[in-house]
């Protein structure tokens, strides 16, 4: 079993969600916005040039058929969806939730 995780020195080593893929390798974010890519091994591959960096501290990660889902502080959301190039394995957009208050359709 790894005890510490063999990584570029400058990713954070506050870990703070994980994710298992279909195919068996795991996704590892930080408090840093980072998202690392592991084999199944646990052995560090790389980091996600697209995670979405500095500000976002992610504390949850999900898969769904095209790929997977982040959420982080204050409701912040992304998609990350599969991409077939050697240097870009994810494409990321940033979600906007709105919150405002509640309208109830039914009456008093």
């Amino acid at each position: 079993m790894h005890t510490s995780l063999k990584k570029e020195a400058h990713v954070s080593n506050n870990y703070t969600a994980h994710v298992w893929l279909p195919e068996g390798r795991l996704l590892v974010a930080t408090d840093q916005g980072e998202i690392m890519l592991c084999e199944q091994t646990g052995e560090y591959k790389m980091l996600l040039p697209e995670g979405p960096g500095e500000g976002f501290t992610i504390s949850c990660m999900r898969t769904f058929s095209k790929g997977f889902i982040i959420g982080g502080d204050q409701g912040q959301l992304m998609v990350f969806e599969k991409y077939n190039e050697p240097k870009v394995l994810y494409t990321g957009q940033r979600l906007e939730l709105k919150s405002g208050p509640s309208q109830s359709t039914t009456e008093e």
